[in-house]
């Protein structure tokens, strides 16, 4: 626990009480007002005042926390009205339990009553040792070079929040953590995270996946709207009351980022939009108690603090994480989430701003997601409000003009697609031999003498066209090898270890299917 930094000052009537307490849930707060006892609870800081003068609740308490400086601004009625409180700026004092302002004794044994390893809970103090929180010691603790949030412009966040650090992002240690470090540690761990099989599972048996991509979203409607000029942009996307009491309560004030910081703070609003955007669609409109995991999971912004410089790093980053995390990973569905981002941004600001609050309020529900919220999220959706709807909308037709290969995403897709369409011909074709001998040894019936007679016939062709495909000068024996042929090849691993294939380098351009599959041809024994 965290004693968060705070100042005690006084009325005639009142005891007014500020506490520090920024990156936490104001709904979450536990305050609790017995006497001279004052407990206040908010994950994840704690606070114990002995009060020189006693305060009661009697209705008259009043409570408001400024989101702005992450402030908690208390105002508690004394029990005696017109009382003078002394020792209000004696802070240590105020922070020691009650009864223990003594150097306390040795411990000693006595009595052998109680068991050996039992403890008496009427002995128990649960009132630890507190020690002020220092408002300067993040400065010690960081290096420069390691800031993180909205344009990159806090540090010190996690120096003393490391329990919370590890269920809200993959990074480590951010605040001694350089840029690049954090990218490198990030494909490493895209890298080790890629499951083949859960690739091409989802590939080949995904039943759920048509529907995913037939869905229509609310930024479609509103998109085929605007394209047929229907309506202006005020009616195309209208805010909901929630949605217009969550901007009331957002900081009033503008934030300014020029140049570079500006660049990389669009890309990273890209890269947290293609997030949403993959959820949006996957859940179908309907977010789940995963959907916080989801969001924060593929946007390399909020899990690994990730600095971008360019749109196509941004995409490359996201279809990587696309197939490497979250339930459904299918390159298309992540090309798909791309177009949905795009129209999302093309729609101008208002439908971006929506589409921020919408992460917001997921963040702001789920613990301890929403420490985003004040490290990206409410930064974003200011900023964003001061931004020109025709610069966001040129940023979507970027979006749109990108183009991606499986190739760029460093896992052999592409050949990996291949063994497994391999494996499926080679499961195939035994279903459909078996299924013939069945019937035929149902049936009773032997093969027919036309039957032996056109099989030998194609085994005697056969036999030709592999011997004129021998004996031609310009081909390769090996070519004429078979995939059925490999009766041991039960699975994709099996496929993939009789490859033996290096890495390829082709380049991205499609081609058709009879190219792409001669080097597998070729490679197979």
């Amino acid at each position: 626990m965290i004693t968060p930094f705070f100042e005690l000052k006084q009325e005639p009537d009142f005891l007014s009480l500020s506490i520090r307490v920024p990156y936490s849930r104001a709904g979450d707060f536990d305050i609790s007002v017995d006497g001279h006892d004052f407990h206040f609870y908010g994950k994840p800081y704690f606070l114990r005042l002995n009060l020189p003068g006693p305060v009661v609740q009697d209705g008259r308490e009043r409570a408001a926390y400024d989101t702005d400086s992450g402030t908690l601004h208390l105002k508690l009625p004394k029990a005696t009205p017109g009382e003078h409180f002394k020792g209000l700026d004696m802070l240590t004092a105020l922070l020691a339990p009650r009864g223990t302002r003594h150097i306390p004794s040795l411990p000693e044994e006595i009595g052998g009553d109680i068991e050996e390893g039992a403890e008496s809970e009427d002995e128990f103090d649960w009132q630890w040792k507190q020690e002020l929180y220092n408002e300067h010691e993040k400065d010690e603790l960081c290096l420069p070079g390691c800031g993180y949030g909205f344009g990159n412009l806090r540090s010190g966040v996690f120096t003393r929040l490391q329990d919370e650090l590890s269920e809200v992002a993959d990074v480590k240690d951010p605040d001694r953590t350089f840029v690049l470090e954090r990218r490198h540690a990030r494909l490493q761990a895209e890298d080790a995270k890629f499951d083949s099989d859960h690739y091409l599972a989802d590939l080949f048996e995904c039943s759920s996946f048509p529907d995913l991509m037939l869905y229509e979203p609310w930024w479609k409607l509103s998109r085929k709207s605007q394209l047929l000029g229907l309506e202006e942009d005020e009616k195309l996307i209208p805010f909901g009351e929630e949605e217009k009491e969550a901007m009331l309560k957002l900081p009033r004030r503008k934030p300014c980022l020029l140049g570079q910081a500006r660049q990389e703070a669009l890309l990273g609003m890209v890269d947290i939009l293609l997030a949403y955007a993959y959820d949006a669609r996957t859940t179908e409109g309907e977010p789940t108690v995963e959907s916080p995991w989801t969001i924060r999971k593929l946007s390399g912004t909020l899990c690994w603090f990730e600095t971008f410089h360019s749109l196509h790093e941004v995409l490359v980053c996201f279809v990587r994480r696309v197939v490497c995390y979250p339930l459904f990973r299918r390159f298309d569905l992540a090309l798909q989430a791309v177009a949905d981002a795009a129209d999302i941004l093309k729609l101008g600001r208002r439908a971006s701003l929506k589409a921020l609050l919408a992460v917001h309020r997921l963040f702001r529900q789920n613990d301890p997601a929403y420490i985003l919220n004040d490290l990206y999220l409410t930064e974003y959706c200011v900023w964003i409000q001061h931004l020109s709807s025709k610069r966001l909308k040129s940023f979507g037709e970027a979006v749109s003009s990108e183009q991606l290969c499986k190739e760029e995403l460093g896992f052999d897709l592409e050949l990996l697609e291949a063994a497994g369409l391999a494996t499926l011909h080679e499961q195939e074709q035994g279903l459909s031999n078996e299924a013939a001998r069945l019937q035929t040894s149902q049936s009773g019936t032997p093969p027919s003498d036309s039957d032996e007679s056109d099989s030998d016939e194609s085994t005697s062709s056969d036999e030709c066209s592999d011997s004129e495909s021998s004996s031609d000068g310009n081909s390769d024996p090996e070519l004429t090898t078979k995939v059925s042929s490999n009766n041991d090849c039960d699975d994709v691993t099996a496929v993939l270890t009789q490859l033996q294939l290096d890495r390829p380098g082709a380049s991205c351009a499609a081609s058709d299917e009879a190219t792409a599959r001669k080097p597998l041809i070729e490679e197979l024994d």
